[in-house]
C-alpha cells in the first residue's frame, strides 16, 4: 500500500479517537508563544476539533523557565495548565 495512502488512514484513525475523547491535551513548547488561545495557536486544526463535536480541548504549556506561575487557570473557556516537563512541576494538575 503507498504510503500517502497508509498517512490518510492514520490521520482519520487519529480522528475517530479525537472524536471519542473526553478531552483532547494541546501541548505547545511555551518559550515559543505567549498565546494562550488554542484557535490562535492551532487555528487549521481547533476548527475541525469543534465541528467534530468533541470537547473542549485543555491546552497545556510545556515551560522550561518557572519564571512563569505553574497550575492551572481558566483562559477563554479553555483550562490552561502551564507545567515544566523537565521538572515534572505543574504535572499533577492533570490526574
Amino acid at each position: 500500500m503507498p504510503a500517502m495512502k497508509w498517512n490518510a488512514l492514520g490521520i482519520e484513525r487519529a480522528w475517530q479517537e479525537i472524536e471519542q475523547a473526553d478531552r483532547v491535551l494541546f501541548m505547545v513548547d511555551g518559550t515559543t508563544t505567549d498565546a494562550v488561545d488554542p484557535a490562535e495557536i492551532w487555528p487549521d486544526f481547533i476548527g475541525p476539533v469543534y465541528r467534530r463535536n468533541c470537547r473542549s480541548p485543555l491546552c497545556a504549556t510545556k515551560l522550561t523557565s518557572l519564571a512563569r506561575r505553574l497550575g492551572i487557570s481558566e483562559v477563554n473557556g479553555h483550562s490552561l495548565v502551564r507545567l515544566s516537563a523537565r521538572t515534572g512541576e505543574g504535572v499533577d494538575v492533570l490526574a
